[in-house]
């Protein structure tokens, strides 16, 4: 029962536009996690995609540009997802002054 509420609650995932980029993958996380505790195998590159599928709308360009990378399935790898929100973060940062 709990395995079924989880993959339910993983394809209903999605983003806060509220809530920051780190706090998602994190939530996100639990989620792989939990489903994994009960036997559930998600490949890194559903995971991964699922991520970035599930961002709003605010996030397509940087979205689009992560999609279109030839190494994906390295992407949900802790420093190269803090490096991706980092530089996100950096040319949102960018954007809105200019």
């Amino acid at each position: 029962m709990q395995k079924t509420i989880l993959k339910q609650q993983y394809e209903n995932f999605a983003a806060s536009r509220s809530e920051r980029l780190d706090k998602t993958y994190d939530r996100f996380q639990k989620f792989i996690s939990q489903l994994e505790i009960h036997g559930e195998v998600i490949s890194q590159e559903d995971a991964n995609l699922k991520l970035l599928r599930s961002l709003p709308s605010a996030w397509n360009t940087h979205t689009l540009i992560m999609l279109n990378k030839s190494d994906l399935d390295t992407l949900n790898n802790t420093s190269s997802t803090n490096e991706a929100v980092n530089t996100a973060h950096d040319v949102s940062a960018a954007s809105s002054q200019g």
